[in-house]
């Protein structure tokens, strides 16, 4: 009996062992894998000087590094004065797709903004962040 006791706890004990080891690795994987999207040229976009009132718009490309399609939502801006949208709303594998900024400051001095937006793709949701900077200035 207390063989077969011993048996039971070692048992046990390979599974926590093989289950853990699986967790590491699945995590190890995940860890691994590419971003939802790739934003061209960087998370952090600097408008440089804006003249008070005046819009400045850059467009930036999404990158899809996936082979598989991936759908755009949710995107939202922090500040009145940022405007933002994608030129579709749903990016091909191993695609492009262009968002399109627009900053129209109200006021002179520093402008800080960020843009957020939702990447769905295979039953997984990811929120992308783009930090928008710019420098508002009177008119000369």
């Amino acid at each position: 009996m207390k063989r077969f006791r011993s048996a039971i706890g070692v048992g046990m004990l390979v599974v926590v062992a093989v289950t853990a080891a699986f967790g590491l690795w699945r995590m190890n994987e995940e860890m691994r894998k590419p971003p939802s999207v790739i934003i061209v040229g960087g998370e952090s976009i600097d408008f440089g000087k804006i003249i008070l009132s005046r819009s400045v718009s850059r467009d930036l490309v999404i990158r899809n590094p996936h082979p598989y399609e991936e759908q755009i939502s949710g995107i939202e801006t922090g500040c009145a004065c940022t405007r933002a949208y994608f030129s579709r709303d749903r990016i091909k594998p191993y695609g492009t797709e262009m968002l399109t900024l627009t900053e129209t400051p109200d006021e002179v001095g520093p402008v800080f903004a960020g843009v957020v937006f939702d990447v769905a793709y295979r039953n997984r949701s990811i929120e992308e962040r783009i930090l928008i900077s710019a420098t508002a200035v009177k008119r000369k």
